[in-house]
């Protein structure tokens, strides 16, 4: 969803008449905000996506084996 914002603001920066778009301005004003959150998440990604998928399995197994007993 972030990388397609930044790629809609790439494209509206090469149009001739955009930068007089009130919705040129929105998306300028939002744009730094935009790449702090795509940096934010693909660290998070990189770091954390491990960990956890193993959390969750862990968790499914639990239920599951919790399921089963009862």
């Amino acid at each position: 969803m972030y990388e397609r914002g930044l790629n809609l603001i790439m494209e509206a920066e090469k149009a001739k008449n955009a930068k007089k778009s009130e919705l040129y301005k929105h998306l300028m004003e939002a744009k730094p905000s935009m790449m702090n959150r795509l940096k934010v998440l693909e660290k998070e990604i990189a770091e954390g996506s491990t960990e956890k998928d193993e959390k969750c399995t862990l968790e499914k197994q639990e239920q599951i084996s919790s399921s089963i007993l009862t």
